[in-house]
């Protein structure tokens, strides 16, 4: 996991970061995601969180990568919708 080298993006008139770098390598994933999947939450008040979007993405690493994002778009989504 990435450490956050800035505030929330778009939300301050006067906004910075820190400029870092990484280098990936072939079969590395990059997950990016807004606070929109991580913050949805069920109608039971359970949030999906970061933990399970890892957890989902732990258990679809072996698929392909249209896959993988459709099985954590489908997960957020379902978890959105039944708790």
């Amino acid at each position: 996991m990435l450490d956050s080298t800035a505030t929330v993006l778009g939300l301050f008139k006067d906004w910075s970061c820190e400029v870092r770098s990484i280098h990936l390598q072939p079969g590395d994933t990059l997950i990016m995601f807004s606070d929109g999947a991580v913050d949805a939450v069920s109608p039971t008040g359970t949030e999906f969180g970061e933990q399970r979007l890892m957890a989902v993405w732990q258990e679809h690493l072996h698929l392909d990568i249209e896959r993988l994002v459709e099985a954590l778009r489908t997960s957020c989504m379902s978890s959105a919708v039944q708790g």
